[in-house]
């Protein structure tokens, strides 16, 4: 069944990125860290990138979700995780390569 209108859910359609997948979910369905402002000024405060994102997705379906976070910042998503992931402690997986 699909997922209630209530909750945030994108399809994982980036492969090796069901980390940052989670993380999306995490935060797009909490509202305190989703409301939180990437703004210095509380008079004008800005919406997050991630609060954006979310925004600008929410009237759509979990499948052109994943095809926006795909495109994201040009790089797209797998460039995004790639990025995050040489930072870690664990070795890089390539984006076409298959995991365990």
């Amino acid at each position: 069944p699909p997922p209630p209108p209530s909750l945030y859910f994108s399809k994982q359609t980036v492969r090796n990125a069901c980390g940052t997948v989670a993380l999306l979910h995490a935060a797009a369905n909490n509202p305190a860290v989703l409301l939180a402002s990437s703004s210095s000024s509380p008079s004008s405060p800005t919406p997050s990138p991630l609060a954006s994102f979310v925004s600008a997705t929410a009237e759509q379906s979990p499948a052109q979700r994943g095809a926006a976070m795909a495109v994201l910042g040009g790089g797209g998503l797998a460039g995004l995780a790639g990025e995050f992931g040489v930072k870690g402690q664990s070795g890089v997986v390539g984006a076409e390569e298959e995991v365990d």
